[in-house]
């Protein structure tokens, strides 16, 4: 019984190792590839759900088809309405986790299959999506930090920074609904849905990029607090360069929306604008 004990005993105090792709490819990848997989179905079919119910709208489906909006096709508004659905879901499950009442896996599988899903849109109506760019490096950036969340001891403080920004996605989408049902980009109610936008892109976008790209991408590689033990050599350039990426973007973005301010404001004649390039400005 003695010799039994003193060769439990290390195994018993031996730390739990951090989950790692090796660790994943046995038993524990089981529970998020589920979780993942249900995401994407629900997701998919909130998509359908919503397509089904505006069709079965006579004047809604005119509305569209006259309107010369981005893309000439339909396929955005009801991509754009599964963002924002995205974008409320997060943020209460990223509140939850906080309150420890829901794990970490089931928040960014959450997000992880929205991803996905944004993606497959774009990959079936390549045609409509050909020239947003940044929008579909953006989605894949996405699908990869969501995953990286899961599979790698990635900085909880980073995992909840990501999930926040998804608060900037439900205005901007309010933005493109209002100019798409309006056809109106003038006037105090154009304003102020803009300026709602902006607000809230800049509070947890463009304020904390600084923050966020020197702790995330840089001091990564002097930071010990990972938890049981440091960032090993391939988890530092994977964060640095998701991170850069992630920051770029909406450095991007901001310089686009800090145009949009000052056309807006600018005094004299306002030079009209085409509904494409009015729509993508701020497209996150």
């Amino acid at each position: 019984q003695k010799h039994i004990m003193e060769v439990d005993s290390p195994l018993e105090a031996s730390p739990r190792p951090i989950r790692r792709l090796d660790q994943l490819l046995g038993e524990g990848i089981d529970i998020p590839l589920t979780m993942f997989s249900m995401w994407c179905v629900y997701h998919m079919a909130w998509y359908f759900a919503i397509q089904l119910f505006f069709r079965r709208i006579p004047q809604f489906k005119k509305r569209l088809q006259d309107l010369n909006i981005p893309y000439e096709s339909e396929v955005e508004w009801y991509a754009r309405c599964v963002s924002t659905e995205h974008a409320v879901g997060a943020l209460i499950l990223a509140l939850l986790w906080h309150l420890e009442v829901l794990g970490k896996d089931f928040v960014l599988t959450h997000t992880a299959g929205y991803f996905v899903f944004d993606l497959f849109v774009v990959l079936t109506h390549l045609q409509d999506f050909r020239k947003e760019t940044a929008t579909f490096i953006h989605h894949g950036v996405g699908v990869i930090a969501s995953w990286l969340g899961l599979l790698i001891a990635a900085p909880t403080w980073l995992i909840k920074y990501y999930l926040l920004t998804e608060a900037s996605t439900i205005f901007v989408n309010l933005r493109w609904n209002f100019y798409v049902l309006t056809n109106n980009r003038e006037g105090r109610t154009a304003l102020f849905v803009g300026l709602l936008m902006a607000v809230s892109f800049f509070l947890v976008r463009t304020l904390p990029l600084p923050y966020v790209w020197a702790r995330g991408a840089v001091w990564v590689w002097w930071d010990t607090s990972s938890g049981e033990q440091p960032y090993s050599t391939w988890v530092k350039v994977v964060l640095t360069c998701v991170v850069s990426v992630f920051c770029s973007l909406n450095a991007f973005w901001s310089f686009k929306i800090i145009q949009a301010l000052v056309r807006a404001f600018r005094p004299g004649p306002v030079k009209k604008q085409s509904r494409k390039s009015s729509a993508s400005e701020a497209n996150p």
